[in-house]
């Protein structure tokens, strides 16, 4: 089969997945041969370079983007951590960081069932979204960081680290920042304005935020492939959405908020000191907000288990 064609068709990097399909083959092959006494050392293989460039041992920058290359499980820290930029600060890492915080409060504070459903006195309690609205206006930027589970959890995560570190190295701190939060606030206020009696969590919406903007930004800068892989991503997160329920409401308030974002950021190579200005104080005025949310948020933990 050919594992390329079939990655590529679902809008994924086929050259860097088929490395890795075959990589595993080869891992089981050894672990068989070392379990039967057939002891073989691990092979010195080449890899993928996340550009799809072949890599191999020998090579300390990438032959085509010309990326540096570190050690694998340096890599893989990186990407996990969402480091894998050439800024000190990452966005996505900071986004990670209080998404798993907050689900590890809801597992020291939940019931058994904490881990796969939490019940939803633990998800208020963590900074969950309840409508009809009860004037706790912080939970708009908290309830972006709340999860239902840990699959729930596991599938942002995954999307998260995915786009992510790719859109900020593109972006930049605070235009990246400033569109997460700025979607993920959408899909709150559309939950707000037109689900009654519900609860909600989750980084769905900032996440379809960061689809929208992929789409019109590379529609115009004319990267059809990229603009390509977009769209499917925003086909098969809307799929899943309607088969498994979700809040397909704030789904699709993040993606037109990232539709309009993608046309209002610029260039790369046509910003101005102006609109870095522009950008770095909606970011610096988001992030006061998001971190007020959070503090309204430990204030009201401790006022109610005083």
């Amino acid at each position: 089969m050919n594992w390329k064609k079939f990655f590529d068709i679902l809008g994924l990097n086929g050259t860097v997945l088929q490395w890795k399909f075959l990589r595993f083959k080869e891992n089981i092959i050894i672990f068989k041969n070392n379990f039967a006494g057939r002891f073989s050392p691990a092979p010195v293989r080449n890899r993928a370079c996340r550009c799809g460039a072949i890599i191999t041992p020998k090579d300390k920058i990438c032959p085509r983007c010309e990326r540096k290359i570190s050690p694998y499980f340096i890599e893989v820290i990186k990407l996990f951590f969402g480091l894998d930029r050439a800024h000190a600060v990452s966005a996505t890492a900071l986004f990670l960081f209080l998404s798993v915080a907050d689900f590890i409060f809801i597992l020291t504070c939940g019931n058994s069932s904490a881990l796969i459903s939490p019940d939803n006195n633990t998800l208020f309690l963590a900074g969950a979204q309840i409508t009809p609205f009860n004037g706790d206006m912080w939970r708009l930027f908290t309830a972006i960081f709340v999860h239902i589970g840990l699959a729930h959890l596991g599938f942002n995560i995954i999307a998260l680290l995915k786009l992510g570190p790719v859109l900020e190295e593109i972006l930049g701190f605070t235009r990246f920042f400033s569109l997460f939060l700025l979607s993920g606030l959408a899909g709150s206020v559309a939950t707000m304005l037109f689900i009654p009696n519900c609860i909600s969590a989750g980084a769905s919406g900032a996440l379809f935020g960061l689809i929208g903007m992929g789409i019109t930004y590379f529609h115009r800068t004319r990267q059809v492939r990229i603009r390509q892989f977009f769209v499917r991503w925003a086909v098969y997160g809307f799929l899943f959405g309607m088969f498994t329920g979700s809040n397909n409401t704030a789904h699709f308030a993040g993606a037109i908020a990232g539709l309009i974002l993608g046309l209002l950021i610029e260039d790369r190579q046509k910003r101005r000191k102006i609109d870095n200005t522009m950008w770095l104080l909606l970011s610096v005025f988001l992030g006061i907000l998001l971190a007020g949310s959070f503090i309204l948020l430990i204030v009201y933990i401790v006022t109610r288990n005083a």
